[in-house]
């Protein structure tokens, strides 16, 4: 399972940036899908690394207690942890990934493939891997973020402006994409967010706080909530 998930992982992270991403992105910016929640074991720890705006220093990785993205921790923050969808045993991400954008079809099939466009369009990018820090970012409009008991904000991903391609380029700090405390709907969600947030840009969302509610609609199971509202409310 571990070979597969790492083949599932350099095939889908080969996709990621065409050369009219300047087209669909104007000015700098990095996506807020790329945040996440970073737990660690002491609170001083947390409280340096809250200092350095979220960047995380190699020998602080050991310390990490729980690592997820910003969008999965908001959708259990706001719909319970009880009632996520859970990636399936001997699932990938990637498996998860799809299934989650089925939901979407059934719900909106005009929607679905405009999110499906999306991660066409990404599998037609360049991903830059980086076994450490990526820059931080603040476009995540999440000011309701609590830094409680010692967990602070940080970046897994970042895009960049990247004169070699003349576009932006996504960055993933592979210290924590690959790291144990990152589960695989983590994984899955992050890459959920960049195709969800392309569209949302392409609509001129300067943020990422209506992809982040939208995301919580996907992944929660609970038949109350109506997927059609929030897409609708998301613009369509």
């Amino acid at each position: 399972m571990k070979i597969k998930n790492n083949i599932v992982f350099f095939s889908l992270m080969i996709m990621l940036f065409s050369a009219n991403a300047s087209a669909i992105f104007e000015g700098g910016w990095g996506s807020g899908g790329g945040k996440a929640v970073v737990c660690f074991d002491s609170l001083k720890i947390a409280a340096i690394v809250e200092k350095a705006e979220g960047v995380i220093s190699s020998q602080y990785l050991s310390n990490i207690t729980s690592l997820e993205t910003l969008d999965l921790f908001h959708a259990q923050k706001v719909v319970g942890e009880d009632q996520i969808h859970r990636v399936a045993a001997n699932e990938s991400y990637v498996e998860f990934l799809d299934r989650m954008i089925q939901k979407i079809q059934i719900a909106d099939p005009f929607f679905a493939r405009e999110i499906i466009k999306s991660k066409n369009e990404f599998n037609k990018r360049i991903i830059g891997f980086k076994h450490g820090p990526v820059d931080p970012t603040h476009d995540e409009n999440y000011s309701g973020f609590q830094f409680v008991n010692q967990c602070v904000l940080t970046n897994v991903a970042v895009q960049k402006w990247d004169e070699g391609v003349n576009g932006y380029r996504l960055h993933i700090d592979t210290r924590l994409f690959n790291h144990i405390r990152f589960s695989e709907e983590s994984k899955a969600t992050l890459m959920l967010h960049e195709y969800l947030y392309q569209v949302a840009r392409e609509k001129g969302e300067r943020d990422s706080k209506s992809t982040r509610d939208l995301i919580s609609a996907v992944l929660t199971d609970n038949p109350d909530v109506n997927l059609k509202e929030y897409i609708a409310e998301f613009g369509f």
